[in-house]
């Protein structure tokens, strides 16, 4: 979305709407996670999602659903995962392709060993390698955290996400 006058105006009947303001941080997130799609696309989206939010977590999702845009659903439930998780748990997406992006760039807890600065860079990179991947079938199972790899036992898995982009993909 080019338009910044109207991504705000649908920000602003958003806030409304859920009877909260927005933080600033998050309506620039949102603002990049629209960015590489084109005006109509990002109108059409926003019209179909803003009656029913409920929720201001519920905005990226329900646009890159509506974008049809499985990697970046993908990356929103990986960097959700990031900042609640940690390294150290063993966890399982809802989406195998997700481990494949993930195990290609060194594994779960070599994923999370970056600055804060390097997220654009981090994120770049995986929805990349998340399309190159797409079309293939041979996924790890799961992604392995630092107590299960240096115990060499295994541990709980914590189940991440919903099956918004498994159900997306599939159509």
């Amino acid at each position: 979305m080019k338009n910044r006058d109207k991504f705000d105006a649908f920000m602003t009947i958003i806030s409304s709407q859920i009877d909260k303001a927005l933080d600033q941080v998050f309506i620039e997130i949102v603002w990049k996670t629209v960015s590489p799609f084109d005006d109509d696309s990002c109108i059409k989206a926003f019209n179909h999602i803003t009656p029913r939010i409920k929720f201001q977590s519920d905005i990226t999702t329900m646009l890159l659903e509506q974008l049809e845009a499985p990697e970046l659903l993908a990356w929103v439930e990986v960097e959700k995962a990031i900042r609640s998780i940690g390294p150290y748990q063993s966890v399982r997406f809802p989406d195998p392709v997700i481990h494949g992006v993930i195990d290609s760039l060194g594994g779960w807890p070599a994923f999370q060993d970056f600055k804060s600065s390097e997220l654009t860079w981090k994120q770049k990179e995986f929805l990349e390698r998340y399309k190159a991947m797409a079309g293939k079938d041979e996924f790890p199972d799961y992604l392995p955290g630092l107590i299960e790899i240096e115990n060499q036992a295994p541990e709980k898995i914590k189940e991440i996400g919903n099956n918004r982009v498994k159900k997306l993909k599939e159509g």
